[in-house]
């Protein structure tokens, strides 16, 4: 240029710096160089609210209002002017759409962007396991755990829920046998058992009855036979001892069926009692008339 140090203008007559270009630029190729002939490395351009630009050394600080984001000390925001943490987002998040959806309202949805509850996951026609939980058996115990919530079901094996650490388990599934222990790890051959008391609003046996009590084949034993046999034993016919619930417990179904036995022995025993008594009236009426 002639003369040297003139300003030059592109759509400006009147160029404020070396160049001035009054409207945007296409070039090929574009090279920013700083403090001499040569690229600086770990510097960055950056561009204020009034247009200006400032060069800024790595790491900089990102703090001139009307940023989107922010660095500062080593921590990134996302509409925080001041992140005090690796990464702080003020706004809601969304990955691929609503694959992964965090709200502000603390909400998180797998493949939903507008989730009901705290965390919650839609599935798709088609979808296989929806959730797995697996842990190879590494820590204490050794054993291995995995937790597979499905389009259907459930399923574990053997799976541990505890509220102590390294404890006894609170919850025990064990698929391998479909028993479950609660307040025990050992739930044996029971579908179902339970260290502790149950409190319930209703319960459901289904076993055998015991209507064979009024089968005219019935043996019905006599109130003789009853009486020898209680002061022998301490207890009645066909009912467990004292010592033996309490060694081994009783079957709560069985033992229902036992009582109804029993009362229906002695629903037979009042029968035969009032049929006694109606004879013995009737004789006693004869006699009176005599």
């Amino acid at each position: 240029m002639d003369p040297p140090n003139t300003p030059v203008g592109i759509g400006t007559e009147a160029p404020q710096t070396n160049l001035d270009v009054e409207g945007t630029i296409r070039m090929s190729g574009f090279q920013l160089v700083y403090g001499g002939s040569e690229p600086q490395p770990g510097m960055v351009l950056t561009r204020d609210e009034e247009g200006g630009g400032t060069w800024q050394a790595i790491p900089f600080r990102w703090q001139q209002s009307g940023n989107n984001i922010y660095y500062n000390q080593g921590n990134v925001g996302i509409g925080v002017t001041s992140p005090g943490s690796k990464l702080s987002v003020n706004g809601e998040i969304d990955i691929s759409g609503s694959r992964l959806h965090v709200g502000t309202d603390g909400k998180v949805g797998i493949n939903n962007n507008a989730p009901l509850a705290r965390f919650e996951v839609n599935a798709n026609t088609g979808d296989g396991e929806i959730a797995s939980f697996f842990h190879p058996g590494s820590l204490v115990g050794g054993d291995e755990t995995k937790i597979t919530i499905g389009a259907a079901e459930i399923q574990s094996w053997y799976s541990e829920i505890s509220t102590e650490s390294w404890g006894a388990g609170k919850l025990i599934l064990n698929p391998a046998g479909g028993n479950v222990g609660i307040g025990t790890a050992s739930p044996g051959n029971y579908k179902l058992a339970v260290n502790g008391a149950i409190r319930s609003k209703e319960i459901v046996v289904e076993t055998g009855w015991s209507d064979f009590v009024f089968e005219d084949d019935y043996p019905l034993p006599s109130l003789s036979e009853v009486e020898q046999h209680i002061k022998a034993h301490k207890h009645l016919p066909g009912i467990p001892s004292a010592k033996e619930v309490e060694a081994h417990g009783v079957s709560l179904g069985q033992m229902q069926s036992k009582l109804l036995q029993k009362i229906e022995e002695l629903t037979l025993y009042v029968i035969d009692l009032k049929k006694e008594n109606e004879a013995l009236k009737e004789r006693l009426v004869q006699l009176e008339k005599k």
